[in-house]
C-alpha cells in the first residue's frame, strides 16, 4: 500500500477532513480532502454550508451544489500553489479554520520546520444552529500539486 492509498484510508469519514503527503524529490504534494455539505432548501434554492471551511453558498439543484463544492475547495487548495513554504501556510490555515492533527503543536511546528511533508487533518468545527437538521452528503476529492516544501 503507497501512501496515497493510506491518505485515503480515514477512520471515518463523518467530519471534513484534509490529509496531504509530500515527494521532497518531485517537489509535489498529494492533497486528499473529504467534504461534508449541508443543504437545506429556502424558497426552491439549496442554501449550501461546507463546514470546516465556513463556505456558505446557494444553487438550484443537488447537481450544481456539488460542482461548486469542488471548484471552492479547489481554489482554497490552489491558493497555497507555488507559495513559499505552501505546505506549512496550509497547514496553519487549517488549524485556524479548526483543522486538527493528532500531536497537532507537534505535527505543525514540524511541517513549518520542514522537517516532515505528511500530515492529516480532522474538522472540529461545530454546525450552525440554522443548519441543524438540514440534509448532508459527503464526497473526498484529490490533487497533485507543486508546492514549496
Amino acid at each position: 500500500m503507497n501512501k496515497i492509498q493510506k491518505l485515503l484510508i480515514m477512520d471515518d469519514f463523518n467530519e471534513p477532513f484534509v490529509a496531504f503527503s509530500g515527494d521532497k524529490v518531485k517537489k509535489k504534494t498529494h492533497v486528499v480532502w473529504g467534504i461534508i455539505m449541508l443543504t437545506k432548501k429556502i424558497d426552491s434554492v439549496q442554501s449550501v454550508y461546507l463546514p470546516g471551511y465556513d463556505i456558505y453558498y446557494s444553487a438550484k439543484d443537488d447537481e450544481t451544489a456539488r460542482k461548486k463544492a469542488i471548484a471552492l475547495t479547489q481554489v482554497y487548495f490552489r491558493h497555497f500553489v507555488n507559495r513559499k513554504n505552501g505546505i506549512g501556510a496550509l497547514a496553519l490555515e487549517l488549524h485556524r479554520l479548526g483543522f486538527k492533527a493528532p500531536k497537532d503543536a507537534l505535527t505543525l511546528s514540524r511541517l513549518l520546520k520542514r522537517e516532515i511533508s505528511d500530515a492529516r487533518f480532522k474538522s472540529t468545527a461545530s454546525t450552525p444552529d440554522d443548519f441543524m437538521g438540514a440534509s448532508m452528503a459527503s464526497q473526498h476529492m484529490e490533487m497533485e500539486m507543486e508546492m514549496e516544501m
